[in-house]
């Protein structure tokens, strides 16, 4: 049994999925990462219910899929609060797991780290939430395209033309997700410069992080520092998987998902 809903959570509209029954024992919640939605868990849903008997939540998060964009530019606090108002407005008091992929593993931790009596396990798939290190390559482009800002700021006035140029300028310099990111350009910026360290030796709950070895958005660089950070975690490795591990290996994310619910 699954079927889709819409939840009104303080003026925004969350489109959400539910697989199986919410008043099951066991709850599991995923979270999708930049610029997807929430059908890409649709497979891993249905063989995790099958599996363990859970209750499999999916959500859009807000600006994303077929749920409402905030009207101002938010943290990764935000998206934690307004998780926690989604849930509490459908009558989820407690979370079996909380997974989430990327961006999604960001408002994850976050939401661990404000709720932990809450929260059970924590599952982290090739999660953001540490910063990247940029190569010199990456730091040229960031000094040349501060340079050409700053110049076409002081070469051309106020006014519609400068905001038309600088737009071009940054959509040139932007990566492919900040070009797509339209009304969620803002919050994006602050999302990604964000540093989850220091919540990290915090975080209570037993914690499995799940990576592909050939991630190159959230590299496997950052699954070890965030393991070692973390008080009670494991990881899991595939060889042959890229930044969407899960999808990259289906089957074998919902046996240790499932394994990790009832172990």
């Amino acid at each position: 049994m699954e079927n889709e809903r819409l939840q009104e959570v303080q003026g925004l509209t969350v489109s959400y999925k539910v697989f199986g029954e919410i008043s099951a024992p066991t709850t599991v919640l995923l979270l999708h990462g930049w610029g997807a939605r929430k059908e890409l868990f649709d497979r891993a849903a249905r063989e995790i219910r099958g599996k363990t008997g859970a209750c499999v939540i999916t959500l859009d998060l807000p600006g994303f899929g077929a749920s409402s964009t905030p009207k101002s530019a938010w943290f990764t606090k935000d998206f934690s609060d307004s998780l926690s108002n989604f849930l509490d407005a459908v009558g989820i008091q407690h979370l079996s797991v909380l997974g989430g992929h990327s961006h999604g593993g960001r408002v994850a931790v976050r939401y661990a780290y404000d709720h932990p009596e809450k929260v059970d396990k924590l599952l982290l798939i090739d999660s953001a939430g540490l910063p990247a290190k940029h190569s010199l390559r990456m730091k040229m482009r960031v000094k040349l395209f501060k340079a050409l800002k700053s110049l076409l700021c002081f070469a051309v006035p106020k006014g519609a033309l400068q905001q038309n140029l600088l737009s071009r300028l940054s959509g040139f310099f932007g990566s492919t997700d900040y070009q797509q990111a339209g009304a969620m350009r803002q919050t994006m910026v602050q999302v990604i410069h964000e540093d989850f360290s220091p919540l990290l030796p915090h975080l209570r709950q037993p914690t499995l992080l799940v990576w592909g070895e050939k991630d190159l958005d959230t590299p496997l660089w950052m699954a070890n520092e965030i393991k070692k950070a973390i008080p009670d975690a494991g990881l899991v490795v595939w060889p042959d998987a890229g930044h969407y591990s899960f999808l990259d290996r289906p089957v074998e994310f919902s046996l240790v998902t499932a394994k990790f619910l009832t172990g």
